[in-house]
């Protein structure tokens, strides 16, 4: 079982395009200084990967992001299996952490009568991961997920109490790539950039969801440490 924290926070496009010139930098590097690098095969068939035995996986997501220009958090786990350290497969959950709030009229009050709510945003997500290269301590992998969910304002004050306003679906695509740094056997640190693009925004919101952002993220190999400490 691989424990993941990931943090995911959004940046300007001229933080994005300094990190992507570091990022790919870095990648060809790492690609023509290590003698021993052995680049994934692109051509094997996920049929053969998924072949293999499986391994258990446990993520846990702490994500920064922006919603309409304002920095958020977001919360979220997944649960999924790995094939011969290259792909990944799971679900997940990921909801909105931060209180976003705004003030609003609940239908059938006077205008008088306005109240605090707060935006909820909340997501089942399907994932996928490739390591695509290798090289020693490093992977450079590709990962992304789709997600289905809602969006709704929740008031939490006096009659209204856990009224909806607004409610309305979402769906969303977020692809990224991602580099990661081996060591010590059982763990790794890494970082990519990545976008989340809403296919789907809940019309009766204004907020954006749309947003580039990098990760930064510490993996812990359980399943590797608890073979090695397992008695015989």
């Amino acid at each position: 079982m691989i424990l993941c924290i990931e943090m995911v926070k959004p940046a300007d496009n001229r933080v994005i395009t300094r990190w992507l010139r570091v990022f790919l930098i870095g990648i060809c590097t790492v690609h023509f200084s290590q003698t021993n690098a052995q680049p994934v095969n692109l051509t094997d068939s996920l049929s053969a990967l998924l072949s293999t035995q499986p391994k258990p996986l446990l993520k846990m997501d702490s994500r920064n992001s922006f919603v309409t220009g304002i920095p958020v958090s977001l919360l979220g786990v997944k649960a999924g299996v790995q094939f011969s350290n290259r792909l990944e497969l799971g679900l997940g959950y990921q909801w909105l952490k931060s209180q976003h709030t705004r003030v609003v009229t609940p239908s059938g009050s006077n205008d008088e009568e306005k109240k605090q709510a707060e935006l909820k945003f909340r997501y089942f997500v399907v994932y996928g991961e490739y390591t695509f290269f290798s090289a020693e301590n490093w992977t450079i992998t590709v990962p992304v997920q789709v997600g289905v969910g809602n969006s709704f304002l929740l008031l939490d004050d006096g009659k209204y109490k856990g009224l909806k306003l607004k409610k309305g679906g979402v769906l969303l695509y977020e692809p990224a790539m991602l580099t990661d740094f081996h060591f010590l056997r059982y763990f790794s640190v890494g970082g990519g950039v990545g976008f989340r693009l809403m296919l789907i925004n809940n019309k009766a919101l204004s907020d954006r969801f749309t947003s580039p952002n990098y990760i930064l993220r510490f993996r812990i190999n359980f399943g590797k440490l608890w073979r090695d400490l397992k008695p015989d």
